[in-house]
């Protein structure tokens, strides 16, 4: 079974500080603070990686499903990858992490440190093949997470994309004038019901003034 062993004797920053000694508190101020609609939040990484691996042989920890399954866990474990993706059926390994040379003070690592590790779990990799580029961390992770309405809308089921937003507009048009109608035809039974039912009405009232 996977267990995590490490023990922390001191408390987080104390660790990133000590690994990051250079980096001035300025240097964090100006990258790391986002503006939300005049609220301000901290974030901890801006500028990242990501790195894909492509055509993995299915061998050693990649050698079937569940293994896969493990071998992202491990990866997950690694406190200088921020996300991990193992893909057996399309044999693809993607990495979200925190390259040597970015200015934050959390734990890094490189493509040479990841290539090592899987490695170490009996995979071949060739560091040459990486596709290894740039990742905007607040534009492409925590923008996506945290505002999903714009972000993660799917056309609906039997439409492509292209043919929902030729659509969108009229179904938006319709389901608007749809609510509206509804409301209306409320109303409508509400004042029917209000003359047939004259005493509830004046109950009504009279709770009010009671009150």
């Amino acid at each position: 079974m996977d267990r995590n062993n490490k023990i922390v004797l001191t408390n987080e920053y104390q660790q990133e500080k000590k690994l990051n000694e250079n980096t001035t508190k300025e240097d964090l101020d100006n990258q790391y603070i986002v503006d939300e609609h005049g609220n301000k939040f901290r974030v901890p990484y801006r500028m990242v990686k990501i790195v894909t691996f492509s055509n993995v042989k299915p061998v050693g920890e990649f050698r079937d499903q569940p293994h896969a399954a493990r071998l992202q866990y491990r990866l997950m474990e690694k406190d200088a990858i921020l996300k991990a993706r193992v893909n057996f059926i399309k044999k693809t390994i993607t990495l979200i992490y925190n390259p040597l040379e970015a200015n934050n003070l959390k734990e890094k690592i490189d493509v040479k440190g990841i290539v090592d590790f899987l490695k170490s779990q009996n995979l071949e990799i060739d560091e040459s093949m990486a596709d290894d580029k740039d990742f905007d961390y607040i534009k492409d992770f925590y923008s996506y997470a945290f505002n999903p309405p714009s972000i993660r809308e799917h056309p609906p089921y039997g439409y492509t994309h292209d043919e929902w937003q030729k659509m969108k507009a009229e179904y938006e048009k319709n389901r608007k004038k749809g609510e509206k109608e509804k409301w209306e035809k409320f109303l409508l039974w509400q004042k029917e019901y209000e003359k047939l039912h004259p005493e509830e009405k004046k109950w009504e009232d009279d709770s009010l003034i009671n009150e």
